[in-house]
Order: C-alpha cells, then structure tokens, then sequence
C-alpha cells in the first residue's frame, strides 16, 4: 500500500488547534481544565506535520461538551466566514481513534471508509460530532483533508474560560500574538462583546 493512503491530514479548529490538546487524543491524558480523560489512540505516536490553514466557513460555539463546562467549537458549513485551522497529518487509525473520542467511543471502535475522507458525509448521525467534511488539500501531496463537526446545528452557548484558553494556545501556536489570537477570537458572533 502507498504511505500516502495511510494518511490523512486531520484539520482542527478547536481545542485541537493545541498541540497538547491533540496529544491528550493521541497519547492519552486531561487538558488543563477539562473534565474527562481520554484513553489515547492504538498508535500514540505524534503528529507526522502540520500546517497552518485557514477555512472559508464560520465557527460556531454551542451545545453541551463532555469535557469542557461551555460550548466547544464546531464548523458552521452553511455559512460563510473565517476560520483559522491547523492541519495535522496523522495516520487513518489515528484519525478514526480521534474522531471517535471526540465522540466519547472507545479508541479502535470506528471505521472511517477512505471514500469519507474524500467526500465527507454523515459517520455518525446522532454524535456531536457525526459528519466528516472533506476539504481542498493542504499541500501537494495528494493526502486528504478532513474536518469533523455537527450534524444538526446545536443550541448556542459561548464556550468556558478553559476552553479559550486552549483554542488561544493553539492560535498562539500557529503563530498568532496574544493579542492577535483575543482579535480573531473576538470576531467570533458569540464572542463579541
């Protein structure tokens, strides 16, 4: 089999902007202020790369979260806005095992088909975060690029104090001051003051 097919480049705009936090999917652990542990993914090792990338869809906050006290961050991708992501290039397992925790399943539970990675579509219609978006490539390579978020758009809640913490580490990551990180966050409708 081609490496390349093994690959997918995993795009977040979350809490898994943070390297820490994605580590917490990969290796197993708690993100400072969060409420539950994950297990960590069959394969720990860390991200093979990563990039910056920016979205041509809104972020949307709302809805419960089983880790954080506030709404966790999703992909409005009925409207059209600026979100700024990071791509990080993990192997298929890696990425089934981060999807399915975000889901509260156990690691080595879900089965993504490549064709989902390519097309995107409804994975897990009752999840949080049940449908995959394929996105344009992130480079040259011909690995692709996937994102996850709702299926039906929850209720608004403007997310918790730790939570913006970690999405403003990973911002911070991407390059972005602090100052610049507390603008782009504050462009956000539901983080306007």
């Amino acid at each position: 089999m081609d490496p390349a097919a093994a690959r997918c480049w995993y795009v977040s705009y979350g809490s898994n902007l943070s390297s820490e936090r994605l580590a917490c999917y990969l290796a197993g652990g708690r993100p400072p202020g969060g409420r539950w542990t994950t297990p960590g993914a069959r394969d720990p090792s860390p991200p093979a790369a990563d990039r910056s990338v920016e979205l041509d869809r809104a972020l949307w906050f709302g809805g419960p979260s089983h880790t954080w006290d506030g709404g966790p961050a999703y992909l409005d991708v009925d409207t059209p806005g600026r979100t700024l992501a990071r791509a990080w290039l993990l192997t298929h397992d890696q990425f089934e095992d981060v999807v399915a925790q975000e889901n509260q399943l156990a690691p080595g539970s879900l089965a993504v088909a490549r064709g989902m990675l390519e097309e995107g579509g409804v994975l897990l219609p009752a999840a949080r975060y049940g449908r995959l978006v394929a996105l344009p490539s992130v480079g040259a390579d011909e690995v692709p690029a996937v994102t996850f978020t709702y299926v039906d758009r929850p209720a608004s809640r403007a997310p918790d104090p730790a939570y913006l913490a970690m999405l403003g580490a990973g911002l911070r990551e991407l390059g972005l001051t602090a100052t610049q990180a507390d603008a782009y966050l504050t462009t956000q409708p539901q983080l306007a003051d």
